[in-house]
């Protein structure tokens, strides 16, 4: 499965993407973060994620405005790229 809603030790809500995250991705997502309910913080795990395009992007802002502190862990290089180009960096907190 692509996406899959986890939860932290702390009960954090964790998104783990895996593979490509692009348009295909869209109602998959949507329904995940409707399913997380109210949070005030999740991590985005991209350490499986291979691709990443803008309406993955766009998806990202979306869950930014219904959570307030996403962090996003584990891109790889390319990824990370993508994200830097985009100025995410000042909207999410991104570690390794």
């Amino acid at each position: 499965m692509p996406l899959q809603l986890k939860n932290s030790p702390s009960g954090t809500p964790q998104i783990e993407i895996n593979g490509r995250f692009d348009f295909t991705s869209n109602r998959e997502f949507r329904d995940l973060c409707k399913s997380m309910g109210p949070s005030r913080s999740c991590v985005l795990n991209m350490r499986g994620t291979t691709y990443v395009d803008s309406s993955a992007l766009g998806m990202m802002l979306l869950l930014k405005e219904q959570v307030p502190d996403v962090q996003i862990v584990g891109a790889s290089p390319d990824v990370k790229k993508v994200l830097e180009i985009a100025n995410f960096s000042s909207l999410f907190a991104i570690t390794d």
